[in-house]
């Protein structure tokens, strides 16, 4: 392998690796946003009522933006089995006969489209990740306060 080509691979990895460290901490993040949005719901609601009724509006505007969300991750994982499926026809390919370029150029290839489909994947799971927190965000910074407000927090 050429001194370029291994650096653009190193280049390629260092660009996954840092893209699966912000998936890492925007994990870290979410669970500490979140746990204290429900605390602030839990210490700042004045009555069992009314938390009663806070809890029932998170409830009728959290499901509908659940299945949304479970229908996008399906779709993602489709496509990330697609993406599979090509990288093991590729691992596959690379064992094919040939020169010594040629194999070289079908092991970089691999190597490539395996570190594109992990910064793909760690990016889309930052953008899921970040749009759950902004849609609980939404919903108990504002009460439970309807559809709409969560709604909007839902499509970004």
């Amino acid at each position: 392998m050429t001194t370029e080509a291994k650096q653009s691979a190193q280049d390629l990895f260092d660009e996954a690796f840092k893209t699966y460290e912000q998936t890492l901490n925007t994990g870290i993040k979410i669970q500490e946003e979140t746990v204290n949005l429900w605390k602030n719901v839990l210490c700042d609601t004045p009555t069992p009522t009314e938390l009663q009724k806070r809890l029932s509006a998170i409830v009728d505007d959290g499901f509908p933006t659940a299945k949304k969300r479970i229908e996008e991750s399906l779709r993602s994982l489709e496509e990330q089995y697609k993406v599979g499926s090509d990288l093991m026809q590729k691992a596959v390919q690379v064992w094919q006969p040939g020169s010594v370029a040629e194999s070289q150029n079908r092991i970089r290839d691999l190597w490539e489209s395996s570190l594109t489909a992990i910064r793909n994947n760690a990016q889309s799971t930052v953008k899921t990740n970040q749009q759950i927190l902004d849609f609980w965000t939404g919903v108990l910074t504002n009460g439970g306060g309807g559809k709409k407000k969560a709604a909007s927090a839902a499509a970004k």
